[in-house]
């Protein structure tokens, strides 16, 4: 009888925190929706204290969008790597990868970006988005190559 109670009592408790970590989901959503980043982090935060192992998958991604909408690129990029870590299904995946190459993006990271969008492109080839930004990091990159390009031309002429 005390182990069953004791069972029972464990039961309810992982239960609670479940709930718990659904409900600060669903107050870091809110505050999300309200433009509100700073609060949504510290809701994420606090789901992913109470998550258990599949519900990280969300949290972390989640997390990551409001460290991202803070300019927090470099926590965000952790975030969204620990999102894909956690990423089951080919659509967590996607939209893990296609944070990344935002991140990265932002972090003027053109080489790891486009490897991000490509992976992403993968996991959802129809992902319309994706194929867009992935265009324009290759746009960003050539004209880049470009630039080099020209400052190398021009230190040689001005070496003669």
């Amino acid at each position: 009888m005390k182990k069953l109670s004791l069972l029972f009592g464990i039961l309810i408790g992982l239960s609670l925190s479940a709930q718990q970590a659904r409900e600060k989901v669903e107050q870091g959503n809110q505050a999300y929706a309200q433009n509100a980043y700073d609060e949504a982090e510290i809701r994420y935060r606090e789901a992913n204290e109470k998550a258990k192992e599949n519900e990280l998958r969300t949290t972390q991604y989640n997390l990551g969008t409001a460290l991202f909408k803070q300019a927090r690129y470099e926590e965000a990029l952790e975030a969204f790597k620990e999102s894909l870590r956690l990423a089951e299904t080919p659509e967590e995946k996607a939209k893990a990868y296609h944070n990344l190459g935002n991140t990265y993006l932002q972090n003027q990271k053109l080489k790891e970006a486009i490897e991000a969008y490509k992976q992403a492109l993968i996991q959802n080839p129809a992902d319309d988005e994706t194929r867009y930004n992935l265009a324009k990091a290759l746009e960003q990159q050539k004209q880049e190559e470009k630039q080099q390009q020209q400052n190398k031309d021009q230190q040689d002429q001005d070496q003669k």
